[in-house]
């Protein structure tokens, strides 16, 4: 489990610094001015970064959740759904109710027509989340090899292959 730990906190630093390269290049001002200049290697310097990083950091943080599930013992339940869901689709619900919708509205991301009910009906439905598509994902993807495991012994026998696969 250590090293599930030092692979998460590698993959957590990766993901900010791919973060942090994507927003460098697409909303400063000063560094687009900057990347126009060809003499300059930093713009290109951070494209390959956010490359590298873009090119596994998300599936890597599937498969590291897939590898930590496989080896627990949690067993397929209605409790177990409940427990996931509180854990992942929980922070979505909120973080999409009092952070993205509201400061959407006040960037002015939502065209005048578009309706609450049709903007709360997309933030559900998962049609316009953003960044938030993780939690959702990881959640159906939990429920989808916890029902494999409790029906099957294809997780127990072939885990590594399988997770593989549905990565």
């Amino acid at each position: 489990v250590l090293l599930y730990d030092r692979i998460r906190i590698l993959a957590t630093l990766l993901v900010l610094i791919g973060h942090f390269t994507s927003l460098s290049m697409n909303e400063d001002n000063l560094f687009r001015a900057l990347s126009t200049q060809e003499d300059l290697w930093m713009p290109r310097a951070l494209e390959l970064v956010r490359q590298f990083v873009y090119a596994f950091h998300m599936p890597l943080f599937v498969m590291l959740s897939g590898a930590l599930f496989a080896c627990s013992k949690a067993t397929f339940s209605k409790k177990f759904i409940a427990h996931r869901a509180k854990r992942l689709l929980l922070p979505f619900l909120i973080v999409a109710t009092f952070a993205m919708i509201p400061v959407r509205f006040l960037i002015g991301y939502y065209p005048d027509s578009r309706s609450a009910l049709t903007i709360v009906l997309d933030i559900l439905l998962c049609r316009d989340i953003n960044y938030l598509w993780y939690l959702p994902m990881l959640f159906c993807v939990t429920v989808i090899f916890g029902f494999l495991r409790y029906k099957t012994q294809l997780l127990k026998k072939h885990s590594i292959v399988m997770l593989c696969i549905f990565a």
